[in-house]
């Protein structure tokens, strides 16, 4: 009857944590739309999720494996035909700006990963502590800010999380019972989220590593069936690059160096640790790092898991750029730790345990709240487009930089985009600003309140008609839009 009355609550608290996850990921799930280019990581994925939907098997692209692209798009194609809506009409639309299809279902994509990563949390919390804490782990990751944050975008990041972390917990179970098929499910799910991002393939090293350290008789088999099961879960996740080797091998070969680096072009650990810091909460790094040693010390599955983790964070803070979401698969076993971490503080007393459990849940519900303001307000670029609408003269010519409002074919303007602020840019570094005056006006957006050199130099050389600012701007939303008139009327 105990087991019944446990087995019972366990379903009862993953299911509220799911939940709590939906109603948190649901809230402004349109964001940003009309923008095609409300995100311009969606927009991408969208683009080339596009080429694949058409029919285009290896679309060129090697900036992301292909896993989420392949899903996005044959998700794509099985929701218009349910819709009934045919494939060259989806094309048309997208062609002409309307993408809202396209990135809600990259969307829905994200959420459903998303609460995915909160049910396995609770899973693997269970099983290492019990369904209370297991229900607390899950709850911790429901309400993260920054991971409720990216389960609202269409990229490959909320997918990311939830494959790079089973992948660490399959590591460490296959590090206890080392068999061939337990080699070959954790090669598989390596292949598997190193198809979504790079980054996880990483963990090839310890795929081959755990049998050598443990110095089985069948080391070699294996490694071999380890690696078997990486190749074929890369291979079926990212078919494109194995198709298109030697362009995927240039574009890496120019990126990698950009991103991971060399130590010493940022100052290793520090902003991937203060990213811990800041939407974690202080209380649980702090509680965290007490729970990594309650793992080491505990020994077996969890020692090898806090090894994984360790691993990871130390790899992940030597990049050169370490931004915070680059960080996201580390939130789940932060909050496995904490929750631990808080249990051996309170040395038994369960007053203080909880009192503990609840200071890690309060924490971040401040910072998640100002994330669902953000994600509510009207975008800035929204309401300056509708301000244009009003006051731009029809024939108006537009020059619109990146990040700034997008205007339609119906639109009574000509409109010229400097997607990458290329103009931009060789005009501020020449001088020159007269090759702008062949506009009726400029659009200018930045993701900062401080005025930058761009806005000083516009100012200077152009009348300001209009600012739209809204809440703090943090990419890619409420950038404070500036229109510019070129020329007196």
């Amino acid at each position: 009857m105990r087991r019944i009355l446990t087995e019972r609550r366990g379903i009862f608290g993953c299911a509220a944590a799911v939940l709590l996850a939906a109603g948190l990921r649901a809230v402004a799930f349109g964001w940003g739309l009309p923008l095609k280019y409300a995100h311009i990581d969606e927009s991408v994925v969208s683009f080339y999720a596009m080429r694949i939907a058409s029919g285009v098997f290896n679309p060129g692209f090697y900036d992301y494996p292909g896993l989420f692209l392949n899903l996005l798009a044959g998700f794509f194609r099985a929701g218009l035909a349910l819709t009934g809506v045919s494939f060259a009409d989806a094309t048309l639309r997208y062609a002409a700006g309307d993408s809202a299809a396209l990135t809600l279902t990259a969307r829905g994509l994200s959420f459903l990963f998303a609460l995915g990563t909160v049910a396995l949390v609770f899973r693997m919390g269970r099983r290492w502590a019990g369904a209370v804490a297991g229900t607390l782990v899950a709850t911790l990751l429901a309400v993260n800010p920054l991971h409720v944050r990216h389960s609202h975008y269409g990229t490959v990041d909320a997918l990311a999380v939830l494959l790079t972390f089973w992948t660490m917990a399959r590591l460490a179970a296959f590090a206890m019972d080392r068999s061939r098929p337990g080699a070959f499910q954790a090669g598989a799910l390596v292949g598997l989220a190193a198809a979504v991002k790079y980054f996880p393939g990483i963990f090839i090293l310890p795929l081959i590593g755990i049998p050598l350290v443990k110095k089985d008789r069948d080391a070699a088999a294996f490694v071999g069936w380890g690696l078997a099961g990486a190749a074929l879960g890369f291979a079926l996740g990212s078919p494109s690059t194995w198709l298109g080797l030697p362009d995927f091998m240039a574009r890496f070969g120019h990126l990698a160096p950009k991103i991971v680096g060399t130590p010493g072009h940022a100052v290793p650990l520090v902003p991937t640790l203060a990213g811990l810091w800041a939407n974690a909460g202080p209380a649980a790094v702090g509680m965290a790092a007490v729970g990594f040693a309650v793992f080491w010390i505990s020994g077996g599955e969890r020692r090898w898991f806090a090894g994984l983790w360790a691993g990871l964070l130390v790899f992940l803070g030597f990049w050169s750029v370490q931004s915070d979401h680059y960080a996201l698969p580390l939130y789940p076993g932060l909050f496995l730790m904490a929750v631990d971490g808080a249990r051996w503080l309170s040395r038994g007393r369960k007053k203080i345990c909880w009192v503990l459990w609840g200071v890690l849940l309060i924490t971040p519900l401040p910072r998640t709240a100002r994330v669902l303001r953000d994600l509510s307000a009207p975008d800035t670029r929204l309401r300056a487009v509708s301000w244009a609408r009003a006051n731009l003269p029809a024939g108006a010519t537009v020059l619109r930089f990146a990040h700034t409002p997008e205007f339609g074919p119906r639109d009574p303007y000509r409109v010229r985009v400097d997607f990458t602020n290329v103009l931009l840019e060789d005009v501020l570094a020449t001088g020159d600003m007269s090759r702008l005056k062949g506009f009726d006006y400029v659009i200018h957006s930045e993701y900062t309140d401080q005025e930058g050199p761009a806005v000083d130099r516009l100012s200077r050389a152009f009348s300001l008609v209009h600012r739209e600012a809204g809440p703090a701007p943090r990419f890619p939303h409420h950038p404070v839009v500036r229109v510019y008139r070129t020329r007196v009327p």
